[in-house]
């Protein structure tokens, strides 16, 4: 079974330091936008991947599908190899987590990679 966890943007930013491979659904809702983002972290490397169905899934829907990791690397991995990302520096991410600790309204479910 994947390791899910609901935690808060200080919790991730200190995860962000951690070695290791991990994915993260971020939910922000604003008042005139919803900020949403899949963020996926291998080693040093941050990816913004570009697959709303994924995110659907696991935001919206997350006791309906009971997904192994493989599943969801499976996934991440159809969703690199169609080029659906970009990449992110560490800056950038650690920007967009700043500025979500001011908003009210965040989601930031973890899905650890099980080594």
């Amino acid at each position: 079974m994947l390791n899910r966890q609901m935690i808060q943007p200080e919790k991730m930013l200190a995860l962000l330091s951690n070695p290791g491979e991990g994915l993260f659904a971020i939910r922000g809702r604003m008042e005139t936008k919803t900020y949403q983002v899949l963020l996926y972290k291998y080693g040093e490397e941050f990816l913004l991947l570009k697959n709303p169905y994924l995110l659907h899934i696991l935001m919206d829907n997350p006791y309906k599908y009971s997904w192994s990791d493989q599943d969801l690397l499976n996934n991440i991995e159809d969703t690199l190899e169609s080029n659906y990302y970009y990449p992110a520096s560490k800056e950038w991410v650690d920007l967009d987590l700043k500025i979500l600790k001011q908003i009210e309204q965040v989601e930031i479910e973890w899905f650890q990679m099980e080594e």
